[in-house]
C-alpha cells in the first residue's frame, strides 16, 4: 500500500513493480500503483502513482544481501553520481527525507517499507511537502544488464554474461541468464534469483530482527577486512556472518567480549588470522554492537 497525505491510499501492482540490481553494485526500486479514484475539492480523480529510485549502493555479495538495508537521505535524491528518486502523479516531483528499509522477504517478494516527504503538484492539501509511506511486497526481477559480445563472445553471449556477473555476486545466488541479441554486438541479459546457493538448503523463514543483524555483522566484518584486522579465506564473509551474530548476541562488554569473540574467530575454518589486540576490538564492538 502506498499512501500520500491523510487521505490517499493506493494499492501496489505486483506485477509492473520490481527490484533490480545491476552488475555494478547497484539497485533500483520501481513501484507501480494501481488506479484509484481519489477526491479533492469536491471532484473526483482516477490516479496511478508510479515511485522510481534509480542507483542506490549495494555492497553484498547475492541478492538475499538487500534483507536488512535501511538508508536514510537528507534532502533530495537528485542523482549525478548519487541515487535519483522521483515520484510521477500528476507530473514528476522530488522525493526526500527519505527513510527506506527492506524488512524481510518471501521467497523472492522483498518487503519494504519507506517513510518521507514528497512532492506532487495536485492541490493545497496534496502539493509539496506530502507525507509518503509505502509498506509493499515487491518481486525481486534479479540482475538485468546490458553488454557488448564481440569476437568470440559474440558467439557465447551466455557465458561473457555469466563473466560480468561473477565480477560482483556469487554466481549461485542466481539462475541461469536469459540472454537476448538486441543488435550485432549487443546483447541484454537477465539473471532471475535462485532460492538457493550451491545446492545448500536456504532457510527462507528468517525474521526482519535476524536479517538486520546479519546485515550489521556483515559490515562490521567487511570493515574489519579492509582496517586488516581480519584474513579470511577467498569468500569466506558469506558464511561466517551467522555465527558470528550467535557470538556477539552472547553479550558481554569490552576486552572480555573481544577475546571471546577473537577466540571464536580463530575456530572458523573462513579465517585465516586476526590481527588486533583484544582492547582496540573490544572499544569498536562496544560502539558499534
Amino acid at each position: 500500500m502506498l499512501r500520500l497525505g491523510d487521505d490517499w491510499t493506493f494499492e501496489v501492482d505486483p506485477k509492473r513493480s520490481a527490484i533490480t540490481l545491476s552488475p555494478k553494485g547497484l539497485w533500483s526500486l520501481k513501484v507501480v500503483c494501481s488506479d484509484a479514484e481519489v477526491r479533492s475539492a469536491g471532484a473526483r480523480e482516477k490516479l496511478a502513482p508510479r515511485l522510481l529510485i534509480e542507483a542506490l549502493p549495494f555492497d553484498g555479495d547475492e541478492w538475499r544481501d538487500l534483507i536488512g538495508l535501511e538508508i536514510y537521505q537528507e534532502g533530495a535524491w537528485r542523482g549525478d553520481g548519487d541515487p535519483e528518486a522521483s515520484l510521477y502523479v500528476v507530473e514528476s516531483g522530488e522525493l526526500y527525507e527519505t527513510k527506506l528499509r527492506i524488512v524481510g522477504h518471501e521467497e523472492t517478494h522483498l518487503n519494504v517499507e519507506l517513510e518521507g516527504t514528497c512532492d506532487v503538484f495536485f492541490d493545497d492539501g496534496h502539493d509539496t511537502n506530502v507525507p509518503i509511506r509505502l509498506q509493499a511486497a515487491i518481486p525481486f526481477e534479479g540482475v538485468r544488464f546490458r553488454f557488448r559480445g564481440d569476437g568470440v563472445a559474440s558467439r557465447d553471449p551466455e557465458r561473457r554474461a555469466t563473466e560480468i556477473l561473477q565480477g560482483t555476486y556469487t554466481i549461485s545466488a542466481f539462475g541461469p541468464p536469459e540472454v537476448m541479441k538486441l543488435k550485432p554486438g549487443v546483447f541484454s541479459a537477465l539473471f532471475p534469483p535462485a532460492l538457493d546457493a550451491g545446492g545448500e538448503e536456504t532457510d527462507l523463514t528468517v525474521s526482519a530482527e535476524v536479517s538486520m543483524l546479519r546485515q550489521s555483522a556483515n559490515e562490521l566484518l567487511g570493515a574489519f577486512i579492509k582496517q586488516g584486522w581480519l584474513e579470511l579465506e577467498e569468500n569466506g564473509l558469506k558464511t561466517l556472518v551467522p555465527g558470528f551474530v550467535d557470538a556477539m548476541e552472547m553479550g558481554g562488554r569490552g576486552s572480555e567480549r573481544a577475546e571471546r569473540v577473537v577466540e571464536w574467530l580463530l575456530e572458523q575454518k573462513e579465517v585465516v588470522d586476526v590481527h588486533c589486540t583484544d582492547e582496540e576490538l573490544g572499544a569498536v564492538l562496544d560502539k558499534w554492537w
